[in-house]
């Protein structure tokens, strides 16, 4: 988690991972074709938030996506079938380039960032509508971060709201055009389940309802 932590916000914005660092994390037969990005300095914050992550952040992702497709390979799950791993919540660009920057934890997505509103339901994703359609090939994962980069614009689950009177205290939010900006992430899972994280050990492994 250290590492997820250190690549998702880092500790100076603006700065770029040596291209050697970069290769090392990624697969061996990719760190060939991996090319430093250019930096720049024009790009306001809603152009970078459709920019392609840096390829760390991406192979991180690669390997949630593979930890969500194992659980579902088994019996009986807790993991929400009809879901996606989340990294993070909020504009990660956005946060690189805050003044100050806040980081609010939580154990594991909540089952109800994927709502299915009436039985049969369609639209469990209608919080990610930018990352579908989902599927294990490289040119999702820029739809996958514009989703996640643009969650609190799209619908955000309530359950944020309660962070709202203390970050408002410290001028912090995480929504754009904050002074400075927050971002939400997971400390024990990216993978939402049901029920609760902290009532895993009691249950029969169901579906919501």
């Amino acid at each position: 988690m250290g590492f997820l932590i250190k690549w998702l916000f880092p500790g100076r914005s603006k700065q770029v991972p040596p291209a050697e660092s970069v290769r090392n994390v990624l697969p061996p037969r990719e760190r060939h074709r991996y090319k430093p990005p250019e930096p720049s300095e024009d790009i306001d914050e809603g152009e970078r938030a459709n920019t392609t992550p840096l390829p760390p952040l991406a192979a991180i992702a690669h390997d949630a996506f593979r930890l969500h497709r194992d659980a579902l390979k088994q019996k009986k799950t807790s993991v929400l079938r009809e879901s996606m791993p989340v990294l993070y919540f909020g504009n990660e660009i956005g946060y690189r380039v805050s003044k100050h920057r806040i980081v609010t934890l939580g154990l594991n997505p909540s089952h109800e960032e994927f709502p299915r509103e009436s039985p049969g339901d369609t639209e469990p994703f209608q919080r990610f509508r930018l990352a579908l359609p989902i599927k294990d090939e490289p040119s999702f994962y820029g739809r996958y971060f514009k989703a996640l980069n643009n969650y609190f614009v799209e619908r955000p689950c309530p359950w944020f709201r309660a962070f709202v009177p203390l970050l408002e205290g410290v001028d912090a939010s995480y929504y754009p055009n904050a002074n400075h900006r927050v971002i939400h992430t997971d400390l024990c899972s990216p993978l939402a389940t049901y029920p609760a994280w902290s009532k895993l050990s009691e249950f029969s492994p169901k579906e919501p309802k």
